[in-house]
């Protein structure tokens, strides 16, 4: 995903703006030099080339596409059914992502599992930001091509001076880096909000702040000096940002503890914190969070799981059951080591033989990887009652 939207930006840089491409669809076929077409077609067929190559590049060592579907676990966007709940959540996102862009102060590595909570009712007041983000963009687009149709008339009549042609190829640029901004939202309903909302619309930011300071020191709005400054203070800022970020980014807990902080009602962040204080030793902390993520989703299998497995490690085996009932109940096709290996193991302690070798038989039957088949050499039965392992 990263690959393709890096190769699509450049496809788009370069054949807008490197090869001039409306102003060769604008101009007059005379005033056209044939070799500016063949160029076009030349890079077009190139790009097109290589992305046919990364397609398949992809295909052939992942095997399909299915990796790619989204599900519920990475946004609630997938599981919800109701249009107008879709429409206005995925409005306010695209506001919170524009806002990240400009006001990065509370900054998360993962905007999953509802880090921002839907937008449920049109009475809700997020929804005031979304209008007013879309009413903004929708001026600034109809504000800059209005004068497209004007343009082309001239370029047929041959009345087009340097300034008008100027201010066009401006407003070009601006549609076009806006558009790195609008067109990433279109796909967002349902699917990460990281790689199209973020990702793609902080290329088009970038690449606009260094557009509009360009033309402002081109302009001669300000001067040299004041260019300059400008353009170092915003790096200054950003690269003391970014260096005062760089320890979240020193392991795995550290990383999971920022992202409880920006997004305490995210499930995931909550339950893969929780696993990082299991490893290190901090049961009871851990289990602290694994209860925090089951409450918001009490469908959550990697909280139930390790909550069962931590109080059947405390030989509880009533709070055990209940946990793992949780995930065999929901899911009783999918194999969960844990649930039905526990379970069993439960039963089979208790006395219950018969519903130990049910749940154990089941677990094997469920799991057909070739590595576990010695399992069902050392399953208990009740004509030949032996350990389990």
């Amino acid at each position: 995903e990263a690959g393709v939207t890096v190769l699509a930006v450049n496809a788009l840089w370069d054949l807008l703006h490197n090869c001039r491409f409306l102003d060769l669809v604008t101009q007059r076929p005379a005033d056209v030099d044939s070799r500016r077409w063949y160029h076009f077609l030349f890079r077009l067929s190139v790009l097109s080339a290589c992305f046919t190559f990364f397609t398949l590049h992809r295909a052939f060592f992942v095997g399909s596409f299915s990796g790619m579907v989204p599900n519920m676990a990475y946004n609630p966007l997938v599981d919800t059914s109701d249009p107008m709940t879709i429409l206005l959540s995925a409005s306010y996102l695209h506001f919170r992502s524009l806002y990240l862009l400009f006001v990065p102060t509370s900054l998360s590595f993962d905007y999953s599992f509802n880090c921002i909570p839907l937008v449920e009712a049109v009475s809700d007041p997020r929804n005031l930001w979304s209008l007013l983000t879309y009413s903004g963009l929708a001026y600034f687009l109809a504000w800059s091509v209005w004068q497209w149709p004007h343009r082309f008339f001239r370029a047929q009549s041959g009345d087009v001076d340097s300034d008008s042609d100027s201010d066009d190829n401006s407003r070009e640029m601006l549609v076009m880096l806006f558009g790195l901004f609008a067109v990433p939202f279109f796909s967002t309903s349902g699917t990460l909000m990281a790689e199209s909302a973020l990702y793609v619309p902080s290329v088009g930011f970038c690449m606009l702040v260094g557009y509009l300071l360009h033309r402002g020191h081109e302009n001669k709005v300000y001067s040299t000096r004041v260019f300059v400054c400008l353009c170092l203070a915003i790096l200054l800022f950003f690269s003391a940002t970014t260096y005062l970020r760089n320890p979240v980014w020193d392991s795995e807990a550290a990383l999971y503890q920022s992202g409880v902080e920006s997004c305490p009602a995210s499930v995931r962040i909550l339950h893969s914190h929780a696993l990082e204080l299991e490893k290190a030793g901090q049961t009871a902390q851990s289990a602290e969070y694994f209860r925090r993520a089951l409450e918001l989703d009490p469908t959550d299998l990697t909280s139930l799981a390790r909550l069962g497995k931590q109080a059947f490690i405390r030989a509880n085996t009533t709070e055990a059951l209940a946990y793992y009932g949780g995930i065999i109940n929901r899911e009783p096709k999918i194999y969960h080591e844990y649930a039905y290996l526990d379970v069993g193991l439960i039963y089979w302690k208790g006395g219950v033989k018969q519903k130990a070798y049910n749940f154990l038989d089941h677990a094997v039957k469920l799991y057909n990887d070739p590595s576990y088949a010695s399992l069902r050499t050392n399953l208990p039965t009740p004509a030949r009652p032996r350990a389990v392992w």
